[in-house]
Parts: C-alpha cells; structure tokens; sequence
C-alpha cells in the first residue's frame, strides 16, 4: 500500500510541473494516471487483495479515464472489463453482465 501511495504523489507531482497552462498535456497526464491506477487495481488482484482494494483502485481509474478520455474510448472499456472480472470471481454474476455490456 505504501508503494502505491508513493506512486499516486508522484504522478500528482508530475501533473503540478508538468504543464497546467497545457490543457492537453494535462488531460494526456491524467490519462496516464488512470492507467496506473487501473495496473494497480489489476496487480492487487492478482496478487489476493480484497475485493473492495481492488474494486477503489479500478473505480478511481474508471473515473478518471471517462473524464477525460469519454465513455466510449478504448482505455474505459478495458478497465470495465477488469471491473466485470472482480464482479465475476466474487459471484456477483448479474453486477459482471452490466460491466461487460
């Protein structure tokens, strides 16, 4: 948990030097940010979190991601996906459905 803290402050360090008089550089940021989050969502599963660890971590990103890349892009696609997978092994079947659709 501590690495991903860690990780989270330095993308947000990043975004602070990186460019905010550059909306599009920020947005490609942010972007690359969710996708962190969404990685970290899938390591946790991965490696026997909780279902609510990693449900946050894939949440958060889905969030972010639709924000600034809209709903239909790739990226949110392939993190309801991951979604619908976590919804999947816990047995929620009818949750997964929605995810996957």
């Amino acid at each position: 948990m501590h690495s991903y803290t860690r990780a989270l402050k330095l993308k947000r360090r990043t975004l602070k030097i990186g460019g905010a008089q550059d909306p599009q550089h920020k947005d490609n940021l942010l972007a690359s940010v969710a996708t962190s989050i969404n990685n970290i969502g899938y390591l946790r599963q991965r490696s026997g979190a909780t279902s609510e660890e990693i449900m946050s971590a894939y949440q958060d990103s889905l969030q972010i991601k639709k924000e600034i890349l809209g709903p239909n892009d790739l990226s949110v696609g392939k993190t309801l996906n991951n979604i619908g997978s976590v919804y999947f092994t816990t047995g929620h079947f009818q949750s997964a459905m929605l995810s996957y659709c």
